[in-house]
């Protein structure tokens, strides 16, 4: 009994410890994320992964990532501008919006893109418009190409993905820990 209150103890504070996992995903062009397991910090970036693209810069001031790049593309002419909104699991709240603006002709095109975050409450998140592209934040990365394929042709081998991880405890880790250190504390007082 005491080796399974000692693991579920383990257990609960090791889940509760490293949260929820962020890990780019293979193959991905674009990664738009935030948190301190992709960005180094707990604020957004854009991680990008060598593929289409002919120059990158990235950069970022407070809670907003900026993306500049050109990519290669063949017979047709990207153009448009998108604002994906980052959800909370309530469909309402929004976390994060990530812009993006497709310019150039056949051969060469443009991207230019924003990432904001609204998770740390230093700023008031916008009211979700009527309409609106959106995708619910769950903590792993979500492909958003086939979103703006839509209404535009991406090129080849150009995949956009958006993650924004849930800030709120696993009540099930919470649970665990506790009754694993309500276990312990029962067997230590019987001993005595």
């Amino acid at each position: 009994m005491r080796k399974i209150l000692m693991a579920s103890v383990a257990l609960g504070a090791l889940t509760l410890a490293n949260g929820p996992a962020l890990a780019t995903p293979p193959g991905v062009n674009l990664l738009a994320t935030e948190g301190t397991d992709t960005c180094g910090s707990d604020t957004p970036c854009f991680v990008v992964t060598p593929g289409n693209w002919n120059s990158v810069s990235t950069g970022v001031t407070g809670d907003t990532a900026t993306i500049e790049g050109t990519f290669t593309n063949t017979g047709f002419n990207p153009s448009g501008t998108f604002d994906i909104y980052v959800v909370e699991p309530d469909s309402v709240t929004v976390s994060d919006i990530l812009h993006l603006s497709f310019t150039g002709g056949e051969g060469v095109s443009n991207l230019t893109g924003t990432f904001q975050s609204f998770d740390d409450g230093a700023n008031i998140p916008p009211t979700l418009p009527n309409g609106a592209m959106t995708v619910v934040e769950d903590g792993t990365a979500i492909d958003i190409t086939s979103m703006l394929a839509q209404t535009e042709s991406l090129p080849n081998g150009i995949t956009i993905q958006v993650q924004s991880p849930v800030s709120t405890p696993e009540p099930a880790s919470l649970a665990l820990l506790a009754t694993g250190l309500l276990g312990l504390g029962t067997l230590r007082r019987r001993r005595n």
